[in-house]
């Protein structure tokens, strides 16, 4: 990942096409990065470049760029938009899609402490419920339904990222169209037909099993699976019925602890039947629950009062400065790219109020300057009087050396 993001680091200040400014890196995957830009026209959107590795083989690209088309099928505000395609002069393909502000769940997650408060869980459940009935309802399976894979807006809108490796289901029977290869989905959050490859059965409720899993890590912060290694998570995941929630949380509410297990439950046919059945219930167990933050057409986050705290925005990575020839490539082992750069001066963080102790009685670091350079004068004027005081005192020895000398006796002179 660190030849990935030096890589990524390097297109930051270049221009994609004579259209798209890259402005900033917002971030990287295994597959691509995604970066703030600023068209030519002043509109800012993200770019979603896939790497220059990636984008050598060509059923990869292809693939790539086909998710743009794929998102736009679901028509849905939950989706992310995608307005165009196109390939750079190095034959990296990318995709301009709409510039989201505000958090990442997963992000969020952690920053709460590891977990997230029910009624928000519940609301974000509400929202991406909706975007996969409206996706479902396209023929299209997300696949890989995980907090990472969810975007909270400012304006408190959840949007679901990452229609990668959806798979567009056909019209004619046992046939479909997959969009990454083997690729199935993420450890953590496998239905048990993907973690047993069983690609036939990935349908709609693979999706719901995906977002009975986002629920039970956004409510207690373990995955449905304890595992210690991803490879463990496969093989649990394909074996093993997911463990009940209340084996995690046993004082909530048996309503909600229900809704989540039988979103994982083992066999298909005991899952909720698709996306609507889950959100009709969903919204009954908040009405009982959450009493009137339940209430209404839906669960809106801003309006319900169901946020646990505010929406932090996710700040892009700061721009790194870069020297190069005009048209010459972007390569690895460019020497020239300077390291990253703030364009803020550096700054000292400043104590908690009430924690820093005055020193010295009360008196200021500017106050405590004043003093030490007072007294270091001092000094150096009693060291400079000193030195000339035993100056002084030689040159007075020196001239009364001849009038003190002895006398010569007459013997002497004789």
């Amino acid at each position: 990942m660190d030849h990935l993001r030096r890589q990524a680091e390097r297109r930051v200040g270049t221009v994609l096409r004579e259209r798209w400014t890259i402005d900033a890196l917002i971030g990287v995957g295994a597959m691509a990065a995604v970066y703030k830009a600023t068209h030519r026209n002043g509109n800012e959107v993200a770019i979603k470049l896939l790497h220059a590795e990636a984008s050598k083989d060509e059923g990869i690209k292809k693939r790539f760029q086909r998710e743009g088309y794929v998102a736009n099928r679901v028509k849905h505000r939950g989706a992310v938009t995608v307005f165009d395609d196109d390939v750079t002069p190095g034959g990296s393909a990318f995709l301009v899609m709409e510039l989201l502000h505000g958090e990442n769940v997963e992000a969020r997650r952690e920053r709460l402490g590891g977990f997230v408060p029910l009624p928000e869980v519940l609301a974000l459940g509400d929202q991406v419920l909706d975007v996969l009935a409206a996706a479902h309802e396209q023929g299209i399976v997300h696949r890989d339904i995980k907090p990472e894979n969810l975007f909270l807006t400012s304006d408190g809108v959840v949007k679901v990222l990452d229609f990668g490796i959806a798979r567009l289901q056909s019209s004619q029977p046992g046939t479909s169209l997959t969009m990454v290869g083997a690729m199935l989905g993420t450890p953590g959050f496998l239905a048990p037909e993907q973690a047993r490859g069983m690609t036939s059965e990935i349908d709609h409720q693979t999706d719901v099993w995906g977002v009975g899993a986002t629920l039970f890590t956004l409510l207690c912060g373990e995955h449905v699976q304890k595992a210690r290694t991803a490879d463990e998570s496969m093989l649990l995941a394909a074996t093993t019925p997911a463990r009940s929630l209340a084996s995690v949380l046993p004082d909530l509410d048996p309503s909600v602890v229900a809704l989540v297990d039988k979103a994982l439950a083992w066999n298909k046919h005991d899952r909720f039947s698709d996306a609507k059945g889950m959100q009709a219930e969903l919204r009954r167990v908040a009405a009982r629950v959450l009493g009137g933050a339940g209430r209404g057409p839906n669960l809106d986050l801003e309006l319900s009062g169901a946020l646990s705290s505010p929406i932090v925005a996710s700040e892009p990575e700061g721009p790194t400065r870069v020297m190069r020839l005009p048209d010459e490539p972007v390569g690895e082992s460019d020497p020239r790219a300077a390291a990253p750069f703030s364009e803020e001066p550096p700054t000292r963080p400043h104590p908690a109020a009430g924690t820093e102790k005055p020193p010295l009685g009360g008196l200021t670091p500017p106050a405590l300057l004043v003093i030490a350079g007072a007294t270091a004068l001092v000094v150096i004027a009693l060291g400079v009087s000193t030195c000339a005081a035993v100056v002084v005192s030689a040159r007075a020895r020196g001239r009364a050396a001849p009038s003190a000398a002895p006398v010569p006796s007459p013997a002497a002179s004789r």
